[in-house]
């Protein structure tokens, strides 16, 4: 399963993109570009809100020079993963018959099929609350998150490291919520699941605070 890899070059990606604002080193801006088409790569279809958050991590990596060590070191990787696969579908024909026949199966059995009768409500749960596992656990990491998210709205100082992030996963879920298949949410739900961990665990450390009990490690 590509998921797994395709998660880990995300949160590489994302990892390396907060550093750049500022004075970041070059190094950050060739590890974003290096990461971000590794998960493409992995996903191709992550290349749907992976290329809005490189654009903003290029508008926020402030000199030219990084954003050229950016864009070089991501077209370097992904001409390691698109020459092959173009070779393997018979050239640039083959891949637009691959890529039309693909959206087809995706707009048939991912979008229409599984989402007959299913309200809006229904599909939602299943992409944040199900991953999660049952509502006895997955209720607290969402409320975790929620409480997250009303912290980091008032963290403004630190908008431009988390930009790249929240859009990031702001297209990841409309992207699951309006086209991916509900029945395989759990799978599809992967790479947002990201941006849910992260304001839970920001949540938890905010209540711990206020608690005054050490978070956990």
């Amino acid at each position: 399963m590509s998921d797994v890899p395709a998660a880990l070059f995300l949160s590489l990606f994302l990892a390396a993109a907060a550093r750049l604002p500022g004075n970041g080193a070059p190094a950050a801006a060739l590890a974003a570009g290096a990461f971000a088409a590794a998960a493409v790569g992995c996903r191709p279809q992550l290349a749907v809100s992976v290329l809005p958050a490189l654009a903003i991590t290029l508008w926020l990596a402030g000199s030219w020079r990084r954003r050229a060590a950016l864009l070089g070191a991501f077209t370097v990787v992904c001409l390691l993963w698109f020459v092959p696969l173009l070779l393997a579908v018979g050239g640039p024909d083959g891949l637009v018959r691959f890529l039309t026949k693909q959206a087809g199966a995706v707009a048939q059995w991912d979008t229409t099929v599984p989402r007959a009768g299913q309200s809006a409500v229904a599909i939602a749960t299943r992409f944040l609350a199900h991953p999660w596992g049952q509502k006895w656990t997955a209720l607290p990491v969402l409320a975790l998150a929620a409480a997250g998210l009303g912290v980091l709205a008032w963290r403004r100082a630190q908008w431009k490291v988390l930009l790249p992030f929240a859009l990031l996963i702001a297209i990841e879920l409309g992207f699951c919520l309006g086209i991916m298949n509900p029945r395989d949410a759990v799978r599809y739900a992967i790479p947002s699941l990201l941006g849910v961990a992260f304001a839970a665990a920001v949540g938890l450390d905010a209540l711990a605070r206020r608690a005054r009990v050490p978070a956990a490690a």
